[in-house]
């Protein structure tokens, strides 16, 4: 017997984002926020936002088991951002800080959002701070 099908309508949230403009504002102290960077460890050790914490997304994870941590494990990760006022996450891309956004909101955090464009397009603007390794 198959799912009885239902329409699906979605609708846009812009709280739960941020652009490079925002992120800025961060670093400027015009916003309150825990900057949080989902990017493997070596690669946070190459290059992240300032004032970011490293909280790789793999790390959120039970690997054997295939789900998330439990909620106790995960406030252990994620400790360095939970509190804040507002938490902004990115990684690369932005795929890796939309699961540390998604933990972070298993947690009960209900100020957090998403910088998409994440390092790929904060690392293209030469203006941009950026903390480098070597």
């Amino acid at each position: 017997m198959r799912p009885e099908l239902r329409e699906f309508s979605a609708a846009e949230r812009p709280g739960l984002w941020v652009d490079k403009r925002y992120v800025e504002g961060v670093l400027a102290g015009d916003h309150d926020a825990a900057l949080v960077c989902a990017t493997p460890p070596q690669e946070f050790e190459r290059r992240h936002i300032p004032t970011s914490s490293s909280v790789p997304a793999a790390r959120l994870v039970d690997r054997e088991r295939r789900t998330y941590l439990t909620p106790d494990a995960l406030r252990g990760v994620l400790a360095p951002a939970l509190g804040a006022p507002r938490i902004v996450t990115y990684c690369g891309g932005g795929i890796a800080a939309a699961s540390a956004a998604f933990a972070l909101t298993l947690l009960g955090e209900d100020s957090v959002a998403v910088y998409d464009g994440s390092l790929n397009e904060w690392a293209a603007d030469p203006r941009a701070a950026l903390v480098t390794s070597g």
